[in-house]
């Protein structure tokens, strides 16, 4: 059975688990019932087959696997999880989606909140950038305090949301991961890595930069060089 399995080119890896391992497996993520199943005469737990597919198996490829392993009279049970699975990728998918809505969001809110910024802190010193203005000053001379004041906006804000991520992580790392869910999947949370963290860092800094330069033009007009 496992060698014909094998040479099915869409498997990744067999498993065959015996009985007294299954029972093993299951008192190690359940200490809190050793007692009770070492009360048991015969052990409960039959013998399985762990199947692993590769990456970017179709789904007809995969029901056409569980409908030749259901008419083997080899097998007296296959569980798929397929009903469960589906859900699980139904979650991720809204979970994606509902945090691209969200970051879609916030880099409007946040848009918006440093334009508004800027407005009150350009018209608070309107009189000495007029003056500036008809003295011969630039646009652009102008411009450049706001500007570099909207990077390090941005440069600290992002940082210092990447730095408090990370010690939220820290604290409830452990507790994520060893989640039954995670288990069963044999996945693990992981933070983002440094080079994500640095683009992270780059995106707010562009962001409150750009935030600010738009804002400007659209009150410079105010003013003719």
């Amino acid at each position: 059975l496992v060698s014909s399995l094998q040479n099915k080119e869409f498997i990744s890896s067999l498993t065959y688990i015996k009985k007294d391992e299954a029972k093993d497996r299951f008192i190690s993520a359940n200490l809190e019932l050793r007692d009770v199943l070492s009360g048991l005469e015969q052990n409960p737990f039959p013998a399985t087959l762990e199947i692993t597919l590769k990456k970017n198996i179709n789904s007809v490829t995969i029901l056409k696997l569980l409908d030749e392993m259901r008419s083997s009279d080899l097998f007296s049970e296959v569980n798929s999880e397929q009903e469960w699975l589906e859900r699980y990728i139904s979650l991720l998918k809204t979970t994606k989606y509902s945090g691209v809505a969200v970051i879609l969001f916030l880099i409007l809110a946040i848009s918006f909140i440093i334009a508004n910024t800027v407005k009150l802190i350009f018209f608070s010193r309107r009189d000495e950038i007029e003056i500036m203005l008809l003295v011969g000053a630039t646009k652009n001379f102008v411009k450049f305090p706001f500007l570099l004041e909207g990077l390090i906006q941005g440069l600290l804000g992002s940082a210092i949301s990447v730095i408090t991520l990370w010690i939220i992580y820290i604290s409830i790392e452990s507790g994520i991961n060893n989640m039954w869910l995670l288990s069963m999947l044999k996945t693990r949370v992981f933070f983002f890595s440094p080079f994500n963290s640095f683009l992270i860092i780059l995106f707010g800094s562009l962001l409150g930069f750009f935030s600010t330069f738009f804002s400007l033009n659209r009150y410079l007009t105010y003013w003719k060089e």
